[in-house]
């Protein structure tokens, strides 16, 4: 009998046992921002007891904003919250045996209120995701100011050389995107970058690692620049605007917007003005092939004007609590005006020197409109639907006169470009069992382009092409979450048609090709009871096609010494990317390390060759191949209350294969590595300040080398009107150190030194106003 007894009582132990691990139950759900699709990496999740507020457990949602967490039955209250954001409380959250997706937990950003007006939180200056660097502009103190490309030097992955080229992890091929779009094509992603004055811009991200979601164009990455939108209740208005001395410049603006019911209405308007000078110095020794020359000397000067205005304006509608539209146009005019004048001196080779000056007055014009509708639905607890339509339009155009005194000619040099851009984009989520979920979508791109040049004077050299451009794609993505654990498997299908139709030699060129694109993302979380950790490992495909300027066949005859022409029959470059990082999270110490490396089949290099006694050309041609391997790290640290420091350091080394001609470049091997710091005070309430410094070390390419060269930034910022407003006074590169750059070029025939100068040093003041 007492036998028996203990056998029920181990019985009922071990049933009382299966009973309360059966009675687990998973609840989950996706954290995001105040925007449906801002998805919030990490966000804190904490269970608490209804009745008595114990703690209970708690959890960190994954990089993709979602989290699982197991519960018995019971009354719990489930808060979710986010820097920047005021947190979101589940209360009851009632588990009775079944499990719970709490779908969409939308945020509403922290708000303080100030008598009768409304200020929304600032977040951190520099948030640093695996994968991803988010500049908010509104904390940046000493380096905002004029337009995008100022600001885009803080950012740890990316560099701005003194001339306005634009490069992540030393890759200049780079995607700039206006509000999630590409609002257009054939303008100098350096020249697109300096039409958004820096007061009407909310936040810029750098993302280095892409799903299949987006388009895989871009082998260095995305610059995605976010433009001011309000969305608070009722009539708001602001205005800003900014001075700079010594260069001159000026930017300035207003934005407001009218929220009532399920509208909201809201628009931007800036203007943008900069003046400057600039000068270069040049060298090149010929290596014994030349007939007549030792040396040639070139030293230009000139001023540079850029003057424009960008007009924003659109419409949400909150359609139902699952579902909005909106409406937006991006409308954007800008005009370049630069005077340049070149002395140019010959050494023969008997010894005996002559002299010859060019003078070049330019001017450049640039309108793009951009016209979009948005539609984003909820169609239920599962599954998600969003369309996106677009069409953009706009033209470019250009006048050069060129007067060489050594040959007594004056040439006028005019082109146009006009293009237009049709995109349709569909993406569908729906979950599929408890912990994954499948996402799919469809996208379709054309783009049409004219060019017209005309010369008249010595030059004849007429040109005229027309380019038509068609993209058919579609990816698969599933993901997967168990436990600790999550992964991203998929790909993207992409069909490809080009014809580039010169007119002037009846050269057609055609492009029809489909290519694949695999996607790996996994995430595995080490930790997260005291700290946070994590283990992100992302692989994926991505093609570079030859931009605008490659393609083009017309000459450029700006310089006489040095003119340079497109090649449109390039082929695209196929690059093979992976990001292999950790993410550590403990209070208010952040550091991300990151391992990337790409191998580039087909590169697209510039080619340079003398054509004659005097005259460099320079084209591009499909180079073999480039390996890269590198190492970055973005820390942020408060080592005081009051003072936030963000040091960040990436180098990478590159590897380049033979050239078509089966030789050797001048450097088989380069190193590229940088070092930059960013430092935040609170001196008081209403006091803010900021010092940046960044130094760029010797970078090795393979046909030049650039020396290194180092620049830093302060300002302060004062609160004014109650926190309503803002007034600060920075300077821009103190010692006048990050405007010059010298490099050291290596073609075959000759070696070549130049040296870049622009005026970068520059006193701010800037005003800002919001009520």
């Amino acid at each position: 009998m007492k036998m028996i007894v203990k056998k029920l009582i181990i019985l009922g132990c071990f049933a009382l046992i299966s009973i309360s691990l059966l009675s687990q139950n998973n609840i989950e759900g996706t954290v995001y921002g105040s925007d449906i699709n801002d998805t919030q990496p990490f966000a804190n999740i904490v269970i608490r007891n209804a009745e008595n507020d114990q703690l209970i457990t708690g959890t960190a949602a994954d990089i993709e904003g979602y989290f699982s967490i197991e519960l018995k039955e019971g009354t719990y209250a489930l808060t979710v919250s986010v820097v920047g954001y005021e947190p979101k409380i589940i209360n009851p959250l009632i588990v009775d045996g079944y499990d719970i997706n709490l779908d969409k937990i939308i945020l509403d950003p922290k708000t303080l209120t100030l008598s009768e007006a409304v200020i929304t939180a600032e977040k951190s200056h520099i948030q640093n995701k695996p994968g991803m660097q988010v500049l908010n502009v509104g904390k940046d103190i000493a380096g905002s100011g004029g337009n995008v490309t100022n600001l885009l030097k803080v950012i740890p992955s990316v560099e701005v050389s003194t001339s306005g080229d634009v490069s992540i992890r030393g890759n200049k091929n780079v995607k700039i995107l206006i509000n999630g779009k590409e609002v257009a094509y054939g303008i100098d992603p350096k020249m697109l970058l300096k039409q958004f004055p820096t007061s009407q811009v909310e936040s810029i991200e750098v993302i280095t690692n892409t799903s299949v979601k987006e388009d895989p164009e871009s082998s260095g990455g995305i610059i995605n620049i976010t433009l001011k939108k309000n969305v608070s209740d009722g009539f708001h208005m602001g205005f800003s605007t900014e001075y700079g001395i010594s260069p001159t410049q000026w930017n300035g603006g207003v934005f407001g917007n009218y929220s009532k019911n399920d509208m909201n209405y809201y628009f931007t308007y800036a203007y943008y003005n900069e003046s400057y000078n600039m000068n270069y110095y040049s060298n090149r020794d010929y290596l014994n092939n030349n007939l007549f020359y030792q040396s040639i000397k070139q030293l230009g000067n000139g001023d540079y004007k850029v003057f424009g205005h960008l007009l924003t304006g659109g419409m949400d509608y909150t359609i139902n609590k699952n579902s909005e539209l909106n409406f937006e146009v991006i409308h954007n005019t800008f005009n370049e005006d630069w005077i340049f004048n070149q002395d140019y001196d010959y050494l023969l080779l008997n010894g005996l020197t002559e002299e010859s000056l060019v003078k070049n007055d330019n001017l450049d014009d640039i309108n793009f409109t951009d016209i979009s509708l948005k539609f984003d639905n909820k169609v239920d607890s599962i599954r998600t639907l969003n369309i996106l339509g677009k069409y953009a339009f706009g033209e470019f155009g250009g006048k050069r006169v060129i007067d060489d005194n050594s040959l007594s000619s004056l040439n006028t040099i005019k082109n146009k470009g006009r293009y237009e851009i049709g995109e349709l984009k569909l993406d569908y989520t729906k979950q599929v069992f408890k912990k994954s979920a499948i996402e799919s979508g469809l996208y379709f791109n054309i783009l049409g382009f004219n060019f017209d040049l005309t010369t008249d004077g010595t030059i004849n050299d007429n040109k005229s092409y027309t380019y038509l451009q068609q993209k058919y794609a579609g990816y698969f993505l599933y993901r997967y979450n168990i436990k600790d654990f999550s992964a991203g498997l998929g790909f993207r299908a992409e069909y490809y048609k080009s014809k580039t139709n010169e007119k002037s030699s009846v050269n057609n060129v055609k492009q029809d090709y489909l290519k694949i694109f695999p996607n790996v993302q996994l995430q595995y979380i080490l930790s997260k009871d005291k700290d946070y950790q994590t283990l992100n490992f992302s692989y994926t495909t991505r093609i570079r096609r030859p931009s605008y300027e490659e393609l083009n066949p017309a000459t450029d005859y700006s310089d006489p010494l040095n003119i340079s022409e497109g090649n449109p029959e390039l082929k695209p470059e196929m690059i093979n990317t992976f990001e292999l990082s950790h993410y550590y999270l403990n209070g208010d110490s952040k550091l991300t390390t990151t391992l990337f490396g790409r191998i580039t089949n087909d590169v697209i290099q510039r080619k340079a060759e003398l054509i004659d006694d005097f005259r460099l050309k320079t084209s591009y041609i499909n180079f073999s191949s480039r390996k890269s391997i590198g190492l970055e790290s973005n820390l942020t640290l408060k080592p005081l209350k009051w003072w936030e420091f963000t040091p960040a350091f990436m180098v990478s080394n590159q590897w380049f294969g033979k050239k078509p001609d089966g030789s050797n470049p001048p450097n088989k091997e380069g190193i590229l590595w940088n070092i930059k710091t960013n430092n935040s005070f609170k001196i008081s309430k209403n006091i803010s300040g900021q010092i940046q410094s960044q130094y760029y070390g010797k970078s090795v390419s393979a046909f030049y080398t650039r020396k290194p060269y180092y620049q830093i930034n302060a300002g302060l910022e004062l609160k004014l009107l109650k926190g309503l407003g803002k007034f600060g006074i920075s300077v821009n590169d103190i010692f006048n150190t990050g405007g010059k750059e010298k490099y050291k070029f290596q073609e075959e025939g000759y070696v070549s030194d130049f040296i870049w100068h622009l005026e970068n040093r520059n006193v701010k003041l800037s005003l800002s106003v919001f009520f």
